[in-house]
């Protein structure tokens, strides 16, 4: 009994000053490109379990609002200015492979309660990422809050159709048998290969 006060307390040195305790995190897509992230870490630790479909319409609708809500423990990084983004996903409709790397700023991230942030990748066409952190909903004039945005390099070798996989992953067989929108006007170019 004894340790566990000496272990808490350890465990509470590793914690940065400043930096958060816990996540609100959330994923959305443009409602022209679903995704599975295959994929997604936060200072180098894995923060969801993956592959995970995401089939959203985050860039029609306000608020924002991506699939399920995951509270997470914040993950501890080198920095506890600095938050470290990594992703690998694949567009469910293309079959392209894209990842991506980032960071944004732990201070420009929401707060939902004092040690508690929140935050949405949302993934777009030809490899579009961006990272967003909008105040918590509450009209339909909620604050957009884009942290940061990156056109995710291509990776051809992680190319796959999943739609093989439409009874390992619940929700599948459906996103492949939606009709979606076309795509207008990208802000990442049509990738090569």
């Amino acid at each position: 009994m004894r340790a566990l006060p000496l272990l808490l307390v350890l465990l509470s040195a590793c914690r940065a000053s400043g930096e958060p305790e816990g996540m609100a995190l959330s994923f959305g897509t443009y409602a022209s490109s679903p995704v599975i992230i295959t994929d997604f870490r936060l200072n180098g630790e894995p923060a969801q379990h993956v592959p995970l479909l995401e089939n959203s319409e985050v860039d029609q609708i306000s608020p924002r609002v991506g699939g399920a809500i995951y509270s997470i423990a914040y993950p501890p990084g080198d920095s506890p200015d600095s938050l470290q983004i990594s992703a690998s996903w694949v567009e469910l409709l293309t079959h392209r492979a894209f990842s991506a790397e980032l960071a944004v700023p732990v201070e420009k991230l929401q707060t939902l309660a004092p040690d508690q942030v929140r935050m949405m990748p949302v993934f777009g066409p030809n490899g579009l990422m961006l990272v967003t952190s909008d105040p918590q909903p509450s009209t339909t004039d909620t604050p957009k809050t884009d942290l940061a945005r990156i056109c995710g390099t291509r990776m051809p070798s992680a190319d796959r159709d999943f739609s093989d996989a439409t009874d390992t992953m619940g929700g599948l067989s459906e996103a492949l048998g939606f009709d979606y929108p076309a795509v207008h006007d990208p802000e990442c170019p049509m990738p090569e290969g």
